[in-house]
């Protein structure tokens, strides 16, 4: 079963069950308590959990009602409904924060080019793709630094703090006042400033939301009676994420048609919103208290880990012994408590962990390589100017539409008829979609370069709606699932670390795998017209991207056998 405990929760020891502390009847909502003395009594603590107001305060169960949980660090309150009472903030973070990180990708090209305006850094072509992709390689490398910050020194809600007050606003608004023209003084482009802005504080702030938000926000349900919430809500942070990319299209980059300060100070006003509200919020969120000495030792553990020697407790003097766990375990002659052992070993099992969605990760990091070129050979409305801003707002709609409904609908059906998908079936059914998204695109693919050998004439652009739905359909089902597993496995102590190596899986590893594919093939994008691009239907009917998406569909079927065969 999915939605049971894990044996070592979100917040407590290993292999320790809940159980209630007296409380009177009416009140068992408000009072319930779940701690680390053991019991048998969960069940009891779910009705409770499941009521919907017993006490007659009129809140129906709502954002007044919690319950506790005990653990080492303290006591902690939960809501009855963490996505009314605080995680709705997070969410909207989330959104503001993707929305601002795809608004640059769609609008730096332009700018940085002078292609919006002539006051802009004035790069060519080549010097903006290394710049941006500079900005991109930092955004998924600060992670690491924000997740040591986070789950070793300061805390993930300081660390969101700092992110957002230090450097988050502060980034955007150096972004913005570089694009007014002149209105910092001196006849030129401020670069510097814009550099600040761009590639040293808007990673730390925006890889900071993206990195701590999502796992936050998972932390304000209960672990135990909660349990089944959190699947639901990293689907909503995907819903979230692309309700970012939508705004990013239909506001922020039509807005910089008309004016590029204008939208860049949209962003910053956007960004300051999410943050203030952020930080009214602050009393209503479960912030867990760090235990340092135990962060040590989990450390200490990895770090002793590597070591071809131990210390040996009969002898009192360093032996040799292979690299591994086994030998740091206090179980087994070793100096640190076997639970922090497992923690150590359960953060680097995100590796191997999130190694399986390499495959569906790859088609998610270059969806636009496909899909922008295809689009430049199809007929368009004018309303959206250019087809990288339809083809962005296309796939993020679809893929928000198809989130929402699979918690509103297709979620609350299956609990009806008491139906549970784990979540190795849900990856194999974003697997399958993946698949079939492949094979649509290549026929698609396959129409349009028959028609216009044909006719000479371009297909409607209407054609992609059918990839966009079934990208739509196979993103919610294994997007949410990559996160959600990072959080069931990271250990507590390491839940933001965790999601860095989670981030840099699911972005970086899948795109360098990308780049690599795309030189070895590199043949299949030239055209043979003697075009320097395939951005126009003479040269990309002469080229064979169509090729890498048949074979595109052989490595999607690869990731979909192993998580088939463990349904």
């Amino acid at each position: 079963n999915n939605n049971a405990p894990t044996d070592d929760d979100d917040w407590g020891d290993n292999n320790k069950a809940a159980s209630t502390a007296p409380s009177p009847p009416e009140l068992e909502v408000e009072e319930a308590v779940v701690n680390e003395s053991g019991g048998d009594e969960e069940e009891a603590l779910k009705e409770a959990a499941d009521d919907d107001d017993d006490d007659d305060d009129n809140d129906e169960g709502g954002i007044n009602s919690s319950l506790m949980w005990k653990s080492r660090g303290g006591n902690y309150e939960f809501s009855l409904d963490p996505i009314k009472h605080c995680v709705w903030v997070l969410l909207f973070l989330r959104f503001v924060e993707r929305a601002s990180w795809y608004g640059y990708l769609l609008i730096s090209p332009g700018f940085n080019t002078g292609q919006y305006q002539s006051w802009s850094p004035g790069f060519s072509n080549e010097k903006s793709a290394q710049f941006l992709a500079t900005t991109a390689a930092l955004v998924n490398t600060v992670p690491f630094i924000i997740g040591v910050g986070a789950d070793c020194l300061i805390g993930d809600y300081w660390m969101l703090i700092v992110a957002l007050f230090v450097f988050f606003i502060p980034g955007s608004i150096l972004i913005f006042l570089s694009s007014w023209p002149f209105l910092l003084g001196g006849g030129t482009f401020p670069l510097e400033v814009f550099k600040v802005g761009i590639l040293y504080l808007y990673p730390f702030g925006g890889g900071g939301v993206d990195t701590i938000g999502d796992i936050f926000g998972a932390k304000q349900f209960h672990p135990i009676l909660q349990d089944d919430q959190i699947e639901k809500y990293f689907v909503w942070a995907t819903v979230a994420n692309a309700g970012g990319g939508t705004l990013a299209t239909v506001g922020y980059a039509l807005l910089a048609n008309a004016s590029v300060p204008g939208s860049f100070l949209f962003m910053a006003i956007m960004i300051c919103i999410a943050s203030l509200l952020f930080a009214f919020y602050t009393k209503r969120y479960v912030v867990r208290k760090l235990l340092y000495k135990e962060i040590l030792l989990t450390w200490k553990a990895g770090l002793q880990s590597i070591f071809c020697w131990k210390k040996s407790p009969e002898e009192g003097r360093i032996v040799p012994a292979k690299p591994g766990f086994a030998k740091v375990k206090a179980s087994n002659g070793g100096g640190i408590r076997d639970d922090l052992v497992d923690a150590a070993m359960r953060l680097l099992l995100i590796i191997p962990v999130q190694g399986l969605f390499i495959p569906m990760s790859i088609p998610y990091s270059s969806i636009l390589t496909f899909m922008l070129p295809q689009s430049y050979s199809m007929k368009h409305p004018e309303l959206l100017n250019g087809t990288l801003m339809s083809t962005m707002m296309n796939v993020t709609t679809a893929i928000a539409i198809v989130g929402i409904l699979l918690n509103k609908t297709f979620y609350p059906y299956l609990e009806r008829k008491n139906i549970s998908i784990c979540t190795t079936r849900r990856v194999a059914i974003g697997a399958f979609m993946l698949t079939v998204f492949f094979l649509v695109m290549y026929g698609v693919d396959r129409r349009l370069r028959r028609v216009y050998a044909e006719t000479g004439e371009m297909i409607s652009i209407g054609w992609q709606v059918l990839i966009y739905f079934f990208g739509g359909m196979a993103f919610p089902f294994f997007i949410p699932p990559m996160d959600e597993l990072t959080f069931r496995v990271a250990p507590s102590e390491y839940k933001i670390f965790g999601n860095a190596i989670n981030k840099f899986m699911q972005a970086g590893v899948g795109a360098y795998i990308s780049k690599a594919i795309f030189s070895a093939l590199g043949s299949w994008f030239q055209p043979t017209n003697g075009a320097s691009n395939i951005m126009s239907i003479e040269a990309y009917t002469t080229a064979k991207t169509d090729n890498f998406m048949f074979d595109g569909c052989h490595l999607r079927l690869s990731s979909l056998v192993p998580f088939a065969s463990a349904c």
